[in-house]
């Protein structure tokens, strides 16, 4: 994975030559943890995301996710940074800059996951609830991109139908 190499290579853990067994899996290890550590911040996210919601709010529960997300995406990028102006760091610092940002991603993630569809519920009409519910869970599925020809068919065929306000999600695929 190209994209996957790049950000190894910025934090100083990138995969040396297949000849260097135990030095390729150690960065392996390392690189493995620093993209799983997410799970377990999920994990607390979801754990406290709930009692988050009841002290603060639920709106204000939900700023404070998106702050959570913004403080763990500038923790992840400043891990690059701050290998790029250390050199002699070694790539220490830059690993726990990654896996602590990774982590506050991913309690942001996990309460998130648990205060979204708490105040969906609260705010819709109740006609809507169950609606609006379904529709959450089933947004953040990604589905494959069209080639563009086909992408062009599909958005003429939408607009002709007049079902071009419609969400992608609930509209079906053309065959």
């Amino acid at each position: 994975n190209t994209a996957s190499d790049a950000m190894r290579t910025a934090v100083g853990i990138a995969p040396p030559p297949a000849s260097e067994g135990q030095a390729r899996a150690v960065n392996d290890l390392v690189w493995g943890f620093c993209v799983a550590v997410v799970c377990l911040g999920a994990l607390v996210g979801c754990s406290l995301g709930a009692r988050v919601a009841d002290s603060l709010g639920r709106r204000r529960a939900i700023l404070t996710t998106t702050a959570l997300f913004l403080c763990g995406t500038l923790v992840e990028v400043s891990a690059a940074l701050a290998r790029s102006r250390c050199a002699d760091c070694g790539p220490g610092v830059g690993v726990l800059l990654l896996a602590l940002g990774r982590v506050l991603v991913g309690v942001a993630c996990g309460a998130t996951t648990v205060v979204t569809p708490i105040y969906l519920g609260e705010i819709s009409p109740p006609e809507l609830r169950g609606a609006l519910g379904a529709l959450r869970d089933i947004a953040p599925t990604p589905e494959p991109p069209p080639s563009p020809p086909e992408r062009a068919r599909a958005t003429t065929a939408a607009i002709a139908r007049g079902r071009h306000r419609i969400p992608a999600l609930v509209r079906r695929r053309p065959a």
